[in-house]
């Protein structure tokens, strides 16, 4: 373990934190000297293993990122145990919605995008960002989709949803700086070695607009899709002291894909 971010003596709280994107960016906290606690609905003891076994303060704490009552008691919990939380990633949301054209996607399920996508991420916020205030300051780091920078076929309800969590990322930015709170978001587009990668590339029918779609995000990213651990050096740095001066941005990983502005 290093302090190069200066995260060392600090408490991360990972939601979504136990495959691809969250484990990578729970990883990479705790080389970074964090102590790291992990959410998500179902444990995954190796990962928690690795992460004690290389020095890391770990816990996990089952909990559905889809309901307000256990986001609450996660981050109550992880306050109880590490006795403050210094920084809150979410990265997972809850399963339900898939992307689909629009003229194809159930009018019944239009609020499941919101709520998945958009609310998870103002729950987690305002269950930490008290105990942020209490002790001076925090970081709160989103991860959404690039969708909601640029329009994209089949992604009406997901790019609309992650528009909010964008427009959400500058205002509570600039609401909670008077407590010392830095608000961030990281948009991503496609990232392999995930369960989302797999289910998108799982679908070989070349008339699938999202299949046809992603054929051509990997072949047009000039430096090739991410990878979780690329997204992770993106939060270790939002969440470390060369972040200091930033809050309120809204950083996309894509591999040179797009340029939103």
């Amino acid at each position: 373990m290093s302090d190069e971010d200066g995260l060392g003596g600090r408490v991360s709280l990972v939601f979504g934190g136990t495959y691809g994107i969250g484990a990578a960016i729970a990883r990479r906290l705790g080389r970074s000297g964090s102590a790291v606690a992990i959410s998500a609905r179902n444990p995954r003891p190796e990962l928690l293993d690795e992460l004690r076994a290389s020095g890391v303060k770990a816990e996990f704490f089952a909990g559905d990122l889809g309901t307000w009552k256990d986001i609450e008691e996660v981050v109550k919990r992880t306050v109880e145990e590490f006795g403050r939380i210094d920084v809150l990633v979410v990265s997972g949301r809850p399963r339900g919605t898939a992307s689909k054209l629009f003229l194809e996607t159930d009018p019944d399920s239009f609020m499941d995008y919101f709520r998945t996508r958009t609310v998870t991420r103002l729950w987690a916020a305002r269950a930490a960002a008290p105990h942020m205030k209490e002790q001076g300051g925090g970081r709160i780091i989103f991860v959404t989709s690039d969708a909601g920078r640029v329009p994209t076929p089949a992604e009406v309800l997901d790019g609309t949803s992650s528009a909010g969590v964008v427009f959400a990322t500058r205002a509570l930015g600039r609401e909670l700086s008077r407590h010392g709170i830095r608000v961030n978001t990281v948009a991503l587009t496609l990232t392999r070695d995930t369960p989302a990668y797999e289910r998108f590339t799982s679908n070989q029918d070349p008339e699938s607009v999202l299949f046809r779609a992603f054929q051509k995000i990997e072949g047009r990213s000039p430096f090739g899709l991410n990878r979780p651990e690329d997204v992770a050096e993106v939060v270790a740095f939002l969440a470390g002291d060369g972040a200091k001066q930033i809050s309120g941005a809204v950083l996309s990983v894509n591999g040179g894909l797009s340029f939103p502005s």
